[in-house]
């Protein structure tokens, strides 16, 4: 699993990305890793990302701690919470 931190910094200013959501997703999809962005400052999607952490490995994502199955990009909840696996 890839997780972008410090998602309060960008939050409401996107020049401040140091690297873009484009590029994130491009190496996750790349690794076949789910990508989430959080903030360990505000706790925005820590708990999703724990939760998808697991729901992966429990429908087989994860075998022997890598990431095995194909990359499918989807968006919950909000425009805000973007999710690649």
């Amino acid at each position: 699993m890839l997780v972008g931190n410090k998602y309060d910094l960008v939050e409401n200013n996107t020049s401040a990305r140091q690297v873009s959501l484009d590029e994130a997703t491009k190496f996750a999809d790349k690794y076949n890793l789910m990508y989430a962005e959080t903030s360990a400052k505000t706790g925005y999607n820590i708990k999703e990302a724990f939760e998808g952490l697991i729901e992966g490995n429990n429908k087989g994502f994860l075998s022997e701690n890598k990431m095995m199955n194909s990359c499918v990009s989807r968006t919950e909840k909000t425009s805000n919470e973007i999710w690649t696996r």
